[in-house]
């Protein structure tokens, strides 16, 4: 195989790199600081970096101090490696050569771009894939949105969790949200290049605080599927602040069940600022961790996020769960069973945690590796030639990882 190919190679990865920007939607809008540790010695630091999420200081009145205890909190953000391949014949690379044994745009466009594609799309996709962290929720699942009502609530609640007030604000639609969307607030934005963008290219652009964007990769929610009345079941009294499991009963099926990333809410039970520890007078919502289903119409131990915490700097709810309070999914009892919705974001970019690594090179002859130091992102290419079946053979390879960072700077508008 001639060596010139392979130089073609290492230059179309690089100018491929600078293409598929576009394809990342999500990478450039979320907190990047913690990839910095990686960088400093993958052998040192192993594969995981624990980012320290600050605390919210509590104020007491008076001239005596009580002090907290320490209350940062660690999330671990572990990186990992993924790759795509492909062999070529000689026929097939014949056919791609532009100029005797040179590689060129079709090349480029035919065999590595979309290769290049998928794997930078797997990496925004793998970041929409945590919407179930994401406890605050708003919207209709199963109904698309056409005005910017569940939007403005979702932001309400970024900032009744205490979440930076900037233009780091990001709304993430489908395809089919941002479709409604667009159409029903056709000519209301009141910037005349906003209103161009949703006439001529139909977009959204930016509106009410927050930058709206579309993403093939949002991600659909199917709910669970129950009947009945469900209640909390702690005739005992058993449950303690800390506690991340709810005791649940009166499903009107045997074997009801709900889906990890089902949205929760018990009556009583309030969310407070976190700076503040004043109720926001909306009911607390919490995230289903698992996939869980009842026994014998009840379920003893549901997981949920966040643990409900009664006092303390840490505090976010007013009260713990009463027996008999009652459970709604998605702020209603029982007609949001077994539904499929558009997960869409909205996001602070603090919300969630990237980092990307660059991966090393072995043999500078047969691997390159293109960074795009905009966006702070790289990927390794590695091509050999097989002389045994007369195949070249090509994988691309990228490390990364996400986190989510704060869960109460993110909220899902179900549609």
């Amino acid at each position: 195989m001639a060596t010139n190919q392979f130089n073609n190679i290492a230059m179309i990865t690089k100018k491929s790199l600078n293409v598929l920007r576009n394809n990342l939607v999500l990478v450039p809008r979320v907190n990047r600081t913690y990839e910095k540790e990686f960088s400093q010695g993958m052998g040192k630091i192993g594969d995981t970096v624990n980012a320290r999420v600050p605390g919210f200081a509590t104020v007491t009145a008076g001239k005596v101090a009580v002090p907290d205890g320490f209350q940062d909190s660690y999330v671990p953000v572990t990186v990992s490696q993924f790759n795509t391949s492909l062999r070529l014949s000689s026929k097939e690379l014949a056919l791609n050569a532009e100029d005797g044994d040179t590689l060129g745009g079709e090349f480029e466009r035919s065999v590595l771009g979309p290769r290049m594609s998928a794997i930078y799309n797997k990496m925004d996709a793998d970041g929409f894939a945590l919407y179930s962290g994401f406890n605050g929720s708003t919207g209709t699942p199963g109904t698309k949105p056409t005005d910017l009502q569940y939007f403005l609530d979702a932001k309400a609640g970024l900032a009744e969790n205490a979440a930076p007030v900037d233009d780091q604000i990001y709304a993430f639609l489908s395809p089919r949200t941002e479709s409604s969307m667009v159409n029903g607030l056709k000519g209301l934005f009141q910037d005349s290049t906003e209103i161009a963008k949703q006439y001529k290219k139909g977009v959204m652009g930016q509106s009410a605080g927050m930058s709206f964007l579309m993403s093939q990769n949002v991600v659909n929610h199917q709910t669970g599927t129950w009947s009945g009345t469900p209640l909390i079941n702690d005739a005992g009294a058993a449950l303690a602040s800390g506690g991340t499991t709810l005791p649940i009963d009166g499903f009107g099926g045997a074997t009801d069940s709900f889906k990890k990333g089902d949205v929760l809410t018990v009556a009583g039970v309030y969310a407070v600022n976190p700076v503040s520890k004043v109720s926001t007078g909306q009911l607390m919502e919490f995230t289903v961790t698992a996939d869980y289903a009842a026994t014998a119409n009840a379920m003893a131990a549901l997981p949920i996020s966040p643990a409900f915490v009664t006092t303390g700097p840490l505090q976010n709810v007013t009260a713990l769960p009463l027996d008999g309070a009652v459970v709604q999914i998605f702020g209603h009892a029982t007609s949001y069973s077994n539904k499929v919705s558009a997960a869409n974001l909205v996001l602070h970019r603090d919300a969630l945690a990237f980092a990307a690594v660059d991966l090393p090179i072995f043999d500078g002859e047969k691997q390159v590796r293109a960074r795009d130091n905009d966006l702070g992102v790289s990927c390794r290419t590695t091509h050999w030639y097989d002389g045994v079946n007369d195949e070249l053979l090509i994988r691309i390879d990228v490390m990364y990882g996400w986190a989510v960072l704060r869960q109460g700077f993110g909220y899902r508008v179900q549609a």
